[in-house]
């Protein structure tokens, strides 16, 4: 616990564990969701949820 000496500490690591997951696994694709009919509804779905104003 010596090496966690403040708040900042904890961050930095927490963010540099967060970088290192999305480079591993930010090209994976889920089964299912690259999908172009699966896209096309989940995009229906959002514009739906969220409407633009």
């Amino acid at each position: 616990m010596n090496s966690l000496t403040n708040m900042d500490a904890v961050e930095k690591i927490v963010y540099l564990d967060i970088i290192a997951y999305n480079e591993r696994y930010g090209n994976r694709v889920v089964t299912g969701f690259g999908n172009a009919e699966v896209k096309k509804e989940l995009t229906v779905m959002f514009e739906q949820r969220y409407p633009q104003s």
